[in-house]
């Protein structure tokens, strides 16, 4: 995933689930679009601000879900680097990283 780098926001959320599943998003950069899906249900907007965290192609569309909400960003980044497998240091799969020395003895 190295055209892939982590992105993060301390913002309010909001989370809601429809017939593709549970979804979360910050609530500053949410469009109405939960709303337009009939089958929306269970909303909850946050009542504080917190971390989310996912992948981002800079200069595509391309990204992960948001993941959270966490109280650190250093929480949010070890989560994100853990749900994909990805070194904390190079973001790099962990089989493609060469920032740690694996002791096969």
């Amino acid at each position: 995933m190295s055209f892939m780098e982590p992105e993060t926001c301390y913002t309010y959320w909001i989370t809601w689930e429809d017939s593709e599943g549970c979804h979360l998003a910050p609530y500053t950069s949410l469009r109405s679009d939960y709303r337009e899906v009939e089958e929306v249900r269970n909303i909850v907007e946050s009542d504080h601000p917190a971390w989310l965290s996912r992948l981002s192609a800079p200069g595509y569309l391309d990204s992960t879900e948001w993941e959270g909400p966490y109280d650190s960003e250093k929480e949010a980044l070890e989560a994100l680097a853990e749900t994909y497998s990805l070194c904390l240091d190079c973001w790099e799969d962990y089989e493609a990283c060469d920032c740690v020395e694996v002791d096969n003895a």
